[in-house]
């Protein structure tokens, strides 16, 4: 029976150095981000959806979409922010479950940034959180998107508090220190989760 694990986290506390450790060693890992992409490429039904809701302006001269310009719009108003989520949340699903099938490992890992905040939790067997505090989350996405304190703050307070999705994990991996400390905390997450077969 394969185990579904999700990782999630807030922006920029380290999801990627998580992920690349658990590539290194074989695992299947599906990144919902990359599938939020696809399904918005040029002639897709998710794309002809997001353009019936925020017009052509979204598009760029090419016909692909403006991902900035959609950013900017959906950063600044929280309705369209929602309707943003309610067009692409389930056709990210229906085809991270399509992803899904293809694997007949005993563990597949799902990266999925805003598991809490769209309610996907208990699709997964075990929730693991990837942690940063807060002012380290906010050094790293400034120096990342060489973006400006406030725009930072802004992009990490549109998700619920990693603090707060730390409580309801099932594992914790702190990414607060070297990337040694990282990969022995994944190598004993693990370890746990080959236990429980």
């Amino acid at each position: 029976m394969t185990q579904l694990i999700a990782l999630t986290g807030g922006i920029a506390t380290g999801k990627s150095t998580v992920a690349h450790e658990i590539k290194m060693l074989g695992y299947p890992y599906i990144d919902t981000d990359q599938i939020a992409r696809q399904v918005v490429e040029f002639g897709t039904e998710g794309l002809k959806k997001l353009v019936g809701r925020f017009s052509d302006k979204i598009l760029l001269a090419s016909g692909q979409l403006n991902r900035q310009l959609l950013a900017s719009i959906v950063f600044n108003d929280s309705q369209s922010l929602k309707d943003l989520n309610q067009i692409l949340h389930p056709l990210i699903l229906d085809e991270t479950k399509h992803q899904i099938e293809k694997f007949d490992d005993p563990f597949i890992f799902v990266e999925v940034p805003l598991l809490y905040e769209v309610g996907w939790q208990d699709f997964f067997d075990e929730v693991w959180v990837i942690y940063a505090p807060y002012s380290i989350q906010l050094e790293r996405l400034m120096q990342r998107d060489q973006m400006d304190q406030e725009t930072a703050q802004k992009k990490i307070t549109s998700q619920i508090p990693t603090i707060e999705k730390v409580v309801q994990a099932d594992r914790v991996i702190d990414t607060q220190f070297d990337r040694e400390s990282v990969a022995d905390q994944v190598s004993q997450a693990l370890q746990a989760l080959s236990n429980k077969l």
